[in-house]
């Protein structure tokens, strides 16, 4: 049974930290919601000001009393699976008439990134499943980004009816300042209010539907198989070339969604027009019918749904967008770039074993006269050169990406030098300064090694593509796909497919 002033019934599901806050934002505005977690202590701070989600929606998925997965999904997965028959019982109960039942968690994660584990055990249930999914920030480990990159790729071969990925690194572009105590709660809001405006557009105090983005509209959307977006921005007038350059900005500059989503992958649109009456009695009709001719020409023949409202509260305009896209945005193809290289470092320091110290001189001195100091010296010789040598050297069966180490996060020393770089060309008061950076990115952008060549390219894209024009056409051609993508997305061309031999 729908909830009074709510087009869809949409009931959250989270699976770990992240998935659980965010669960415990829909709870806060009213949504039936669930919490599961294989760490007690995430979940007892659910119970905490500004979540408040009751104990009975709180669940302890672990195993054999540990306190959450460690950033391990393997463990993730294991948990979930041992508790699938909970697990089902309790989404059950709890989606009774759902329109939609939204997976909430955060990938990088142990627990959350689990997550398509948890839609295999809840595929007998047919239920109606988006999964909502944070990626990790740029400053998290490589671990955290291999972790998300495997999640992704498990969770697009799922049968879903719709995909949301929020992009952390962009929310703390935006929200960054935000203090450290009120940080998450703060984006988990700007998460869910996306979602939550969209869905209580039709019973809100002193606005009229005009032309509605009903119910079956918004449905239709979301539940369309594809990866959704969300966007709002403010109009300074109502006219079609300000409402077409408001949805490019909501694609190109989002503050929540990753980077690189293209208007002509989408396949559903659904647009949302609030405006004062002074603006509309001055607006012909006619200007919706030519927003959604063009906006059909511009996404290839997209789906449009059009909503226009009156609102006696509005000093100005704004347009609301749900987009629905087949095509992964480059933001994460990128960040599949950023994972191959900060997980090859990490792997290539756990390929080293620490070594014993070369006590061969100082093994020999007797430090000692007689007596119980002599039983004290070491009787066995230390290992030889040769054996340590032996003992240092990677075993063949080793995995070739990630152990599993702390949640400490990894910084990368290339990153941080090709970034001082970037800044070192922006700020330069000299040419000759910007010459002795670009020969350098120029160089590093041909090197045997993939990071240099990732971050080489990368850093000539922040500064100005055009200026590193001739270096990208011949990273465009490069032998690995994340460096041919950051190109090829620099000079707005398709991605090489083609190796160089």
């Amino acid at each position: 049974m729908k909830v009074a002033g709510r087009a869809l019934e949409i009931v959250a599901v989270g699976l770990g930290q992240g998935g659980g806050n965010l669960a415990a934002e829909f709870a806060r505005r009213g949504y039936r919601a669930l919490a599961f977690n294989t760490a007690a202590s995430d979940l007892a701070t659910l119970s905490s000001p500004g979540y408040s989600l009751p104990k009975d929606q709180r669940v302890y998925i672990g195993l054999d009393g540990n306190d959450g997965a460690g950033a391990d999904a393997s463990y993730g997965r294991e948990c979930v699976a041992a508790h699938a028959a909970t697990i089902r019982e309790r989404v059950a109960e709890l989606a009774a008439d759902a329109d939609i039942v939204l997976l909430t968690c955060g990938l990088g994660g142990g627990t959350g990134s689990a997550v398509a584990e948890l839609v295999t055990v809840l595929d007998e249930l047919s239920l109606p499943l988006v999964v909502l999914a944070t990626l990790p920030a740029a400053h998290e480990s490589g671990v955290a980004k291999v972790t998300a990159v495997r999640a992704v790729n498990e969770l697009v071969a799922e049968s879903l009816l719709g995909w949301v990925f929020v992009d952390n690194a962009r929310l703390t572009e935006t929200y960054g300042s935000v203090s450290l105590d009120r940080y998450y709660a703060e984006i988990n809001k700007v998460i869910v209010e996306q979602l939550d405006v969209l869905n209580r557009l039709n019973d809100r105090a002193g606005a009229r539907a005009m032309r509605p983005l009903d119910g079956e509209d918004l449905r239709t959307v979301l539940l369309s198989g594809g990866l959704l977006s969300f966007g709002t921005k403010q109009l300074s007038s109502l006219d079609a070339e300000t409402i077409l350059a408001a949805v490019d900005e909501c694609f190109e500059s989002s503050n929540l969604m990753p980077k690189g989503y293209s208007l002509g992958s989408v396949s559903y649109l659904g647009l949302a027009l609030d405006a004062p009456a002074s603006l509309l009695a001055s607006t012909p009709f006619s200007l919706f019918e030519q927003v959604s001719e063009q906006l059909k020409s511009k996404t290839g023949g997209a789906a449009i749904y059009l909503g226009t409202y009156r609102d006696v509260q509005a000093e100005h305009a704004t347009l609301r967008l749900v987009a629905s896209s087949q095509v992964l945005p480059e933001g994460m193809r990128e960040m599949v770039g950023v994972a191959k290289v900060e997980g090859a470092q990490l792997r290539s320091k756990l390929d080293n074993t620490v070594s014993r110290l070369d006590l061969a001189d100082v093994d020999r001195m007797n430090l000692f006269r007689s007596g119980a100091g002599a039983s004290r010296r070491k009787r066995s010789s230390p290992q030889s050169s040769s054996s340590t040598a032996s003992a240092s050297a990677p075993h063949a069966d080793e995995p070739t990406l990630l152990l599993q180490p702390s949640r400490t996060g990894i910084r990368s020393p290339e990153r941080d030098a090709y970034e001082h770089l970037v800044r070192e060309y922006l700020s330069g008061e000299s040419e000759e300064v910007r010459s002795r950076v670009a020969r350098r990115l120029d160089t590093d952008s041909r090197s045997n090694s993939l990071a240099a060549r990732f971050y080489a390219v990368r850093a000539m894209v922040k500064i100005d593509p055009n200026a590193f024009a001739d270096s990208l056409r011949t990273a465009a051609n490069d032998e690995d796909a994340s460096v041919r993508a950051l190109a090829n997305r620099a000079l707005q061309l398709p991605e090489q497919s083609q190796q160089r031999s």
